[in-house]
């Protein structure tokens, strides 16, 4: 349970602090004396959004604290906070509103990210006050309530829903993707350039191969016009080079019969032999050489009549062949659209099927929770002084949706003589208040809070009926830990401790101030409750009554 709280720097508190020891208890004091600021704080500490108007120093940092002690019990059905919980089973959550505006969330000293600290800290704390009897008024969330009461077996069913309907909501819209994806696809005109394709039979790297072959042509003309040039030399004197050469030769092998020479001209004789050789291999290699015309020209006309491709389909002989198989693949694929958009049609409506058949487990199950919760309220209803068999939680058809083919709605008839009508309708303050502690009642049966608070939740209700409502939250208070605020005599007196909130003027500054009452301070502040003016021996014995009659109750 929460065993202390701390307060600094928030409006009127300064720096308050307040040990809370038992399971019920009873937030006392005059109206504005700061009894709100206690729950505004504790929302805060949950991760309310702050409003730093209240931070009373704006220069300084304000910090909310509160201290749990969790038995073994809770902790079983939260498993995730024994990752964070101290040795003694102590959880300190702090949250510091900092003058910059931001907020930190701590954890026993460790700073936490809001979402992981909210999801740490779930049903610690549940707050309840007359602001939040919309949430039960709202009929689009009644059915959550008739659902929470369904518990593990309505929840299964309700995952196995949740699961058909997503899968019928990816089939529609796969469908409609496909449709949107396709509701251009022109037959004719892929046909066109599939076929515009086909025309030119190209091959795999046709292109590039063309124009490898081409520049070896080009390379071999280049050589041709060499030689040519070399022929032009050799043949441009009178006599001709070649003839001037053999005339050399002659005239060197004169001259080596003149022993002078011998030697000399025997060694240019051989190297104008190996020349005159060479120049022959030349010429023999060139007439070997052949360069066909027409293949040049064949070569560009087909890289000619290539172009056409490469402009509308890509560069490379690779890059148009992948857009004909795509061609090929799209007009394929195009002429099974029917098919195609069939077989999805047909997915939508399958699952759709399964989804409704779901549905409907999902709506008997609900059925089930909407009698059982109907008989659990209707019973609290009448413990608290309100028509028997007044409360009916019922479903009515809707349209399939993501919560199913049912809404949940409450009806009541609270007083006799008086038809059935939507509680939206025809709940009173007074009555809407019962009514809300009768759904916490049942609700926190299901799966308890650690402490519940109940901001003047008995507005409206006085004399028996009051006594009624203190008697309810003390039960309450067996399964979870209660604080209440109430101006009722009968709830606070029900209640095992009491925590005066008060202000008080030091140095010409309000300052709201809270501590434990003891036992006897308890008997005073009621018999203040209980009297119009000064507290009186009778206000005294009154209250002193009043407390024994509904702590032994």
């Amino acid at each position: 349970m929460l065993t202390s709280l701390h307060i600094k720097n928030l409006a009127l508190m300064e720096d308050a602090s307040v040990e809370l020891e038992k399971p019920s208890i009873a937030l006392i004091g005059e109206t504005g004396a700061g009894k709100s600021l206690i729950v505004e704080s504790l929302s805060l500490l949950f991760g309310a959004r702050a409003d730093y108007s209240f931070v009373r120093d704006r220069e300084k940092k304000a910090s909310v604290s509160a201290l749990f002690v969790l038995e073994e019990e809770f902790l079983s059905r939260f498993p995730h906070l024994q990752e964070v919980i101290e040795e003694d089973h102590t959880l300190l959550l702090e949250r510091v509103l900092c003058p910059d505006k931001s907020s930190r969330y701590l954890i026993n000293g460790q700073l936490y990210p809001l979402s992981q600290y909210r999801h740490i800290i779930d049903h610690l704390i549940d707050i309840h006050s007359q602001k939040s009897h919309s949430d039960i008024l709202d009929e689009e969330k009644q059915l959550l309530y008739i659902d929470r009461y369904g518990k593990e077996r309505l929840q299964k069913v309700k995952t196995q829903f949740q699961e058909s309907y997503e899968k019928y909501q990816e089939a529609k819209k796969e469908l409609k993707d496909f449709e949107v994806q396709n509701k251009e696809l022109d037959t004719d005109y892929i046909s066109f350039q599939l076929e515009e394709i086909d025309r030119y039979q190209l091959k795999e790297n046709e292109i590039e191969d063309l124009e490898e072959e081409l520049r070896s042509i080009k390379d071999l003309t280049q050589v041709q016009n060499r030689y040519e040039e070399l022929q032009e030399i050799l043949s441009s004197s009178e006599p001709s080079l070649e003839e001037q050469l053999s005339q050399v030769e002659r005239s060197l092998r004169s001259l080596m019969n003149a022993k002078p020479l011998e030697e000399s001209a025997k060694e240019c004789l051989l190297s104008l032999r190996t020349f005159t050789s060479s120049l022959h291999n030349v010429k023999d290699m060139y007439e070997s050489l052949a360069i066909d015309e027409n293949r040049i020209d064949a070569i560009n006309e087909r890289l000619f009549s290539l172009k056409n491709l490469q402009r509308k389909y890509g560069k490379s002989s690779a890059e148009i062949l992948k857009k004909r198989d795509d061609f090929a693949k799209k007009l394929a694929f195009a002429e099974n659209f029917q098919a195609e958009r069939e077989r999805l049609e047909n997915n939508v409506l399958v699952s759709k099927e399964k989804a409704l058949k779901d549905a409907e487990l999902l709506s008997k199950e609900r059925e089930r929770s909407c009698i059982g919760l109907t008989k659990d309220i209707s019973k609290e209803l009448e413990e608290l002084g309100l028509r028997k068999n007044g409360f009916n939680a019922r479903l009515t058809r809707v349209e399939l949706n993501q919560e199913g083919i049912d809404n949940g709605l409450f009806f009541v008839s609270l007083n006799d003589g008086l038809e059935e009508e939507s509680l939206k309708k025809a709940a009173s303050g007074g009555e809407t208040s019962r009514l809300l502690l009768a759904l916490k009642s049942v609700l926190n049966n299901l799966n308890p809070y650690n402490c519940l608070i109940f901001d003047e939740i008995d507005t409206g209700v006085s004399g028996k009926q009051a006594g009624l409502v203190a008697k309810k939250i003390s039960a309450i208070s067996k399964i979870s830990q209660t604080i209440t605020i109430s101006h009722s005599p009968q709830v606070v007196a029900s209640q095992e401790q009491g925590i005066l909130v008060y202000k008080q003027n030091e140095n010409s500054t309000t300052k709201t101030h809270v501590r434990a009452l003891s036992e006897e301070e308890m008997i005073q502040e009621l018999a203040k409750m209980l009297s119009s003016s000064e507290v009186s021996e009778t206000a005294l014995a009154q209250a002193r009554t009043l407390r024994a009659e509904l702590r032994k109750a």
